[in-house]
């Protein structure tokens, strides 16, 4: 039977500007960026706690055709929960949340979570709520990140990647967060770089460089470079980061150049990195899954593991209405 909400919660597809969040704000869920991820307007769903003007939960998707997602184009997207939110009152949310996905047509429902260390409170409350409603763990992937401390990451790194952070005699390059981008370039170094390992790069260019543009308080750019830092031939190594929230930074795109995997550029580029986000005051570093959906990406886990980082878990989770 479901929960009648307390007179002060409301259910709301708006909300105003004003009004707070009872959870960790995460970029891929703000309304700015879910916009443009899909050419397939979300619908957006908020449980209000009028009287405290809080936000307790906070749910997108997307239609198409007979099928509901999230995220559109973006690493995850998910529930967002108040530690203080009743699992009754969330059952009522997401009855209401199902009830109008299904008046749109929709027979199905696929949600890419985020991963567990983003929020250690919710996200095992809603693997549990999920699967007690009826929701397949589709697919599981092991998600890495860095918790920033006090030291040098080189103190927890495994020493063969230790070793690695003695740069060549006559190697003079320098770690810079590049603010005036140029997206071509950029796009075109990292393609190379993926593309020598056998990874494609997920984005377009068009997407990439509108993105850089839109958000350029998100979308960060790092070098390891020799010289001018506008000429490519100058870089060592880059990655792309995004600032989830003011605790998380995600590394996106991390690559190198082959002239210079001898020193290996990416351990270095790891370790300043880390302490770049010291000075910002960060709390996680996120390096991404190691696995190919699901699949162990040997080699990479042991890379992950050797510069220090933890494991955590990103699930996906789907249902078909009418079925469980």
């Amino acid at each position: 039977m479901r929960a009648k909400l307390p007179r002060h919660y409301e259910i709301a597809q708006t909300i105003p500007h004003e009004m707070g969040l009872g959870f960790p704000n995460f970029f891929f869920h703000e309304e700015r960026h879910v916009q443009g991820q899909s050419p397939q307007n979300a619908r957006h769903y908020y449980l209000i706690d009028s009287k405290r003007s809080k936000v307790l939960a906070r749910y997108y998707a997307f239609v198409k055709g007979s099928e509901a997602f999230s995220p559109g184009g973006a690493p995850f997207g998910s529930l967002d929960l108040a530690p203080e939110l009743r699992m009754e009152y969330l059952e009522t949310f997401w009855d209401f949340v199902e009830d109008d996905l299904q008046r749109q047509g929709v027979q199905s429902l696929r949600i890419k979570s985020y991963p567990f260390s983003y929020a250690p409170y919710a996200a095992p409350v809603l693997h549990y709520f999920l699967l007690k409603r009826g929701y397949a763990c589709t697919q599981l992937d092991l998600n890495y990140h860095l918790e920033i401390g006090s030291g040098m990451l080189q103190e927890r790194m495994h020493p063969s990647l230790r070793r690695k952070l003695q740069k060549p005699e006559g190697e003079d390059f320098r770690f810079s967060v590049w603010q005036q981008v140029q997206a071509e370039s950029i796009y075109a170094f990292l393609a190379a770089g993926r593309s020598r390992k056998g990874y494609p790069v997920s984005l377009g260019l068009d997407t990439f460089a509108r993105l850089l543009a839109q958000f350029p308080e998100e979308f960060l750019v790092f070098l390891l470079h020799q010289g001018a830092l506008h000429d490519a031939d100058n870089w060592a190594a880059l990655t792309v980061a995004v600032k989830v929230n003011e605790n998380i930074l995600y590394n996106f795109y991390p690559v190198d150049a082959a002239r210079h995997l001898a020193w290996s550029p990416l351990v270095h580029l790891h370790a300043e990195l880390y302490a770049w986000c010291q000075s910002q005051g960060y709390q996680q570093l996120d390096l991404g899954i190691a696995t190919d959906g699901g699949a162990p990406n040997y080699g990479l886990m042991r890379f992950k593991k050797h510069l220090g980082a933890r494991e955590t878990l990103k699930p996906v989770y789907f249902r078909e209405f009418g079925q469980g």
